[in-house]
């Protein structure tokens, strides 16, 4: 089981992340922003409630090598929307909610560094 991230969303694919094994903690939340509108009689309305879905992907025992592969591709694209291909293949647009990337770091075996990272993304379907 593994989950592509791949820049950009649309078109062909230029950069691309394979990561395997997530454990799932996604939700489903509404937007707090309050859209106002006016129309021409200048009545005013204001709306609310865009339901936003969260993902949540936690990466247990990841190599420094994948991670160093992360790690370069998340700071590249930081700020854009990607393209989440999940385990069902079922694709997303998603963009990183977490900032910085916070990583730790625990001993495996043969005492080989292994990293550990929680993934925030804001998404919706594609």
């Amino acid at each position: 089981m593994s989950v592509t991230f791949s820049y950009p969303s649309t078109g062909s694919v230029t950069s691309s992340v394979v990561l395997r094994n997530p454990q799932y903690g996604n939700s489903e939340t509404y937007d707090n922003n309050v859209n106002f509108s006016l129309t021409m009689d200048g009545s005013v309305y204001s709306y609310k409630r865009k339901k936003k879905q969260v993902l949540l992907l936690t990466f247990n025992s990841v190599t420094k090598t994948i991670m160093d592969e992360f790690k370069t591709f998340y700071n590249a694209y930081i700020d854009d929307v990607l393209l989440y291909t999940d385990t069902l293949s079922d694709e997303w647009l998603v963009k990183f909610i977490t900032n910085p990337l916070e990583v730790t770091t625990e001993i495996g075996y043969n005492t080989c560094l292994l990293y550990s990272f929680t993934l925030q993304l804001s998404a919706t379907p594609n």
